[in-house]
């Protein structure tokens, strides 16, 4: 595997409400500020969120970070570690990724993904359920992954054995089936199955006349509960705030540092076999990213060479959601630093604009020599 110079780890959580209410935080292994992490911090303040960001150069062991320590909500991020267990399983035959799983409209997930719209009865192998899982971020694949990996609890032991402190904390239906019963309590005990046809009415999705059986008589009423214009706006509100705010809406959590190590023990090809390494890092490759740019003056003692590239797991909140709609999302991002020529003003100085710039978001395939690593 081509090793990267760069590891680099953003992580981003928004809140509409001025000043989070909750802030946990871990101890930050960082006490000197370099002229990077400033230059970094410069950057990190232009977003509307909270903010964290790790660097690692692999060749030389520097390390960058902002925040680094602080616990966020994993989103999908969380999906890079089931991924990894699910590769060490098969490499203890504990799990067959040529195994065939016939998917039935109780294992569909609402969310991202591509499964989701495909026939009922589709039969990917383990293998293909891993890879769209990082690809396209399928909900429905990962949940299906979880489970033959050990569920949640089998998953955070083996996070612990290894000496992370990165936990899983709802399968996704939970924390939405927690989010759903909070406009009306008779919605917690619902089932999976029914949390997603319920997903697909709140939102008005086509799908939803898959389930459409699965809401006579008594049951009817739930779909009027969610339809409900307040109950919507309630419903996206409540999204928006305590998916960041409140860990018990959380799908995991995860700090910046540490899936940074989970990324270079892939990128290094220690965290697992070479071959389960490589196809790691192909698929996490496979996805298409947004793009930040963080211009970094090319006076600084790390990037004195031309500009590298490196990739990140990222989740990002939509700061203008549309009414009614939740504005907390995952979404795959690239994180690019390059050097920046310094403008050299009249004093003969380089000047403090060779360091800022407004980070640019865009959605599309990156340069193919920037290989993306962890993109979920």
């Amino acid at each position: 595997m081509r090793r990267l110079p760069l590891i680099v780890v953003l992580l981003l959580a928004l809140s509409g409400v001025e000043g989070l209410s909750v802030r946990i935080a871990r101890v930050d292994a960082q006490t000197t500020k370099t002229a990077l992490t400033l230059a970094l911090e410069a950057e990190l303040d232009r977003f509307p969120a909270r903010t964290s960001i790790y660097l690692k150069h692999l060749k030389t062991g520097e390390e960058a970070a902002v925040r680094a320590d602080e616990s966020f909500n994993s989103a999908s991020v969380i999906k890079v570690p089931i991924m990894v267990r699910a590769f060490q399983l098969a490499e203890e035959r504990k799990l067959d990724l040529d195994e065939r799983v016939t998917l039935g409209r109780a294992d569909l997930r609402a969310g991202t993904g591509v499964f989701q719209y495909a026939d009922l009865g589709l039969a990917p192998t383990v293998r293909d359920l891993i890879l769209q899982m990082i690809i396209t971020s399928d909900n429905t694949a990962t949940d299906q992954i979880t489970t033959r990996v050990g569920g949640v609890e089998e998953l955070n032991a083996w996070l612990a054995r290894s000496g992370y402190r990165m936990r899983m904390l709802n399968r996704g239906y939970e924390y939405r089936r927690k989010l759903l019963a909070r406009l009306d309590p008779r919605l917690a005990g619902i089932t999976a199955e029914e949390t997603t046809g319920l997903q697909y009415a709140l939102s008005d999705n086509p799908l939803f006349e898959l389930y459409r059986p699965l809401f006579a008589g008594q049951r009817a009423a739930w779909v009027e509960v969610v339809r409900n214009p307040a109950n919507r706006r309630t419903h996206a509100e409540n999204q928006r705030k305590l998916m960041v705010e409140d860990r018990n809406y959380w799908l995991g959590d995860i700090s910046a540092r540490e899936i940074g190590r989970m990324l270079e023990g892939i990128e290094r090809e220690t965290i697992a076999s070479p071959a389960s390494c490589k196809t790691s890092g192909s698929f996490c490759g496979g996805s298409s990213p947004g793009l930040v740019v963080f211009p970094i003056s090319s006076t600084s003692p790390w990037l004195t060479k031309p500009a590298t590239a490196a990739t990140s797991p990222t989740t990002l909140a939509s700061s203008t959601p549309a009414p009614g709609r939740s504005s907390l999302r995952s979404w795959p991002m690239e994180l690019r630093v390059r050097t920046v020529k310094p403008k050299i003003a009249s004093g003969g100085s380089p000047s403090s604009s060779s360091i800022t710039s407004t980070p640019r978001l865009r959605s599309g395939q990156a340069p193919r020599r920037n290989r993306r690593i962890g993109s979920v």
